[in-house]
């Protein structure tokens, strides 16, 4: 399974939290696109640390779920419904702050969507 990779945004939140006790951004959507995969080499694309978005979002949702599985991570799970992204080829997957900022990204081999399916895509954060 591909490994998620944190953003410096998070990153940056996490240092002024333990630096001066800022708040630090909660995980409140799922964003989900089609630009995690090079369809020409065939191979899942590498999250890059400093991206501030997926590389071509289809569609943004609440969260479903959050659980906290192990005490080093949190994951997170957004439902995607029978009527929504039908044939649609998912392959990346974002978890947004409220202010839409990327905490995290992973990037997998593509899922075609069809039109009878409900999807949950999860994301977890390993600290």
């Amino acid at each position: 399974m591909a490994e998620t990779t944190l953003t410096n945004y998070f990153r940056e939140k996490l240092a002024l939290y333990f630096y001066n006790g800022s708040s630090l951004p909660r995980g409140t959507q799922i964003a989900l696109g089609d630009g995690g995969y090079d369809s020409v080499g065939e191979e899942v694309i590498v999250a890059d640390a400093a991206q501030t978005s997926l590389n071509n979002v289809l569609l943004t949702k609440d969260i479903t779920s959050l659980s906290h599985p192990t005490a080093y991570s949190v994951t997170a799970i957004g439902t995607v419904l029978p009527t929504e992204l039908i044939g649609e080829s998912i392959s990346e997957v974002g978890l947004l702050d409220s202010t839409g900022g990327l905490i995290g990204v992973r990037n997998f081999a593509p899922k075609i969507k069809d039109n009878d399916e409900t999807y949950d895509f999860e994301i977890t954060l390993n600290f």
